[in-house]
């Protein structure tokens, strides 16, 4: 139909004496009967048109000779305000390179834009002579096209584009996992992103290289030195991210160890303490005790006085009854023999042997009573010589005692200024230099030393009192049992 319109219009219009050869080809394209375009117009419009096979159209107007009635164009159509009118078609002229082919876009097909098909052919075989389908699609192909010379490639290609970032998910702040993976997530983000840029300089590219193929293969090759420069990218950014994350390692064990040695401060701190509250004790204690020693000391020398007059007194009342025993002794005696003449004459005169028989049991009582009386006197002296002995060892163990403690208290005052005098020092050192300088192994080793001698420092003056008296009270109640 549109051949038939072709031919038709050809038969109406006049020809124009002298037509050029590059003109040949040109019909009216529009389908009015009475339209007509004059071919200078059309000359001046599609100067650009013709093949590198007719180089006198790249030539001047007074070195271009014209056959016929064709006039060169006028110098009209050179004009800025005429040539802006035309400027769609005068900025995007058919390439002059004679390139009739360009590499295949990298643009996904789901961003294709193709014509209406239309109808199809009546069968398709599966022949080598038989013209594939997807060449008739590439041909209807407007997005991206394989000459693309208008405004139109460049906005479908910026359409594409946003919606391949939006897809994506480039500029959406909220995508991405934070943790250990993030820099994953963002180094394969920026991989999707690198990848459409890629896509996209690729298109424009080709695009470029339909006006001039060597400005085409220098943006070509920037693009790749710009990919190789921003592969390298995310390979020192994760030899920056492993550095970072030794480096925090070694932060975070730094710390940990600043905490540990803290903490080894406070306890050791909170054992000083404790320390300082067991000495105040075995301190109070030990005053207790020695006041109770004091008392007990003056209490047995209360009772020591008291047992020397029990003593006297003793004495004094033995040596009475004594007297009155003696007394009382010869008295008996009188009477006993008084007794016994009486017996002996009334036995005379009676003749009574029994009587005789008791009265000779009765002075052999009398004789053995005086015995024991004898035996327990004399143990009762021994008794008290004893005790007195005893009494005296008493007091001086005593004084053994005192002398003890009194000793054991000035080795507690030496060992306790010792201690005092290593914490102040370290206590010192941790408050003025442990924050300015890093500290060191030997002051370490030092102090780890220090901490153990303070360990081994035993105080066993109260232990040691104790322990004495609970012994010698024990001896000294088995003695007296």
């Amino acid at each position: 139909m549109g051949a038939s319109l072709g031919q038709e219009g050809s038969r109406e219009f006049p020809e124009l004496r002298g037509a050029s050869r590059m003109l040949d080809h040109i019909r009216p394209v529009s389908s009015l009967e009475h339209s007509f375009v004059p071919e200078e117009i059309f000359r001046a419009l599609t100067s650009a048109a013709g093949s590198l096979s007719s180089p006198e159209h790249l030539q001047s107007p007074q070195t271009t000779k014209t056959a016929g009635c064709l006039q060169p164009p006028d110098g009209l159509w050179h004009h800025p305000n005429r040539r802006s009118k035309f400027r769609h078609l005068t900025d995007h002229p058919v390439s002059l390179t004679g390139q009739a082919s360009l590499a295949e876009s990298l643009v996904p097909e789901e961003f294709h834009i193709v014509k209406n098909r239309g109808v199809l052919p009546l069968k398709y075989f599966d022949d080598k002579y038989t013209t594939l389908l997807e060449d008739r699609e590439k041909k209807l192909r407007l997005f991206p096209s394989m000459k693309p010379s208008g405004r139109l490639e460049v906005v479908q290609l910026m359409e594409a584009m946003d919606s391949m970032l939006e897809k994506a998910g480039v500029d959406n702040k909220l995508i991405g996992i934070t943790g250990p993976l993030q820099l994953h997530n963002v180094l394969e983000l920026m991989k999707a992103e690198q990848n459409i840029y890629n896509i996209v300089f690729h298109e424009l590219i080709r695009q470029v290289s339909v006006d001039c193929v060597e400005r085409g293969q220098l943006l070509s090759k920037l693009r790749q030195r710009y990919v190789s420069l921003l592969e390298r990218i995310p390979q020192q950014m994760k030899t920056l991210y492993k550095e970072m994350m030794a480096q925090r390692l070694v932060d975070r064990h730094i710390t940990e160890e600043l905490f540990y040695f803290k903490e080894s401060v406070a306890q050791l701190t909170r054992e000083l303490y404790e320390l300082r509250e067991h000495d105040h004790k075995v301190t109070r204690e030990a005053e207790q005790a020695q006041q109770e020693l004091t008392a007990a000391m003056q209490e047995a020398e209360m009772n020591a006085n008291l047992v020397e007059e029990y003593r006297e007194l003793y004495e004094l009342q033995r040596t009475r009854l004594e007297e009155q025993i003696l007394l009382l002794s010869q008295e008996r005696d009188i009477w006993s023999s008084a007794a016994y003449d009486l017996a002996l004459e009334v036995i005379d005169r009676n003749r009574l042997m029994l009587a005789r028989r008791l009265y000779v049991s009765e002075k052999t009582l009398t004789k053995v009573l005086k015995h024991f009386i004898v035996l327990l006197a004399s143990q009762d002296t021994r008794d008290l010589a004893d005790l007195q002995e005893e009494t005296e060892q008493f007091r001086q163990m005593l004084g053994c005692i005192g002398a003890e403690i009194d000793c054991c208290e000035e080795s507690s005052k030496e060992k306790l200024l010792v201690v005092r005098q290593g914490l102040t020092r370290w206590l010192q050192y941790f408050q003025d230099d442990i924050f300015s300088s890093p500290m060191k192994e030997e002051l370490l080793d030092e102090m780890l030393q220090d901490i153990k001698n303070l360990e081994n420092v035993r105080f066993w003056g109260l232990v040691i009192l104790l322990n004495d008296i609970c012994s010698e009270n024990y001896h000294l109640s088995a003695e007296l049992q």
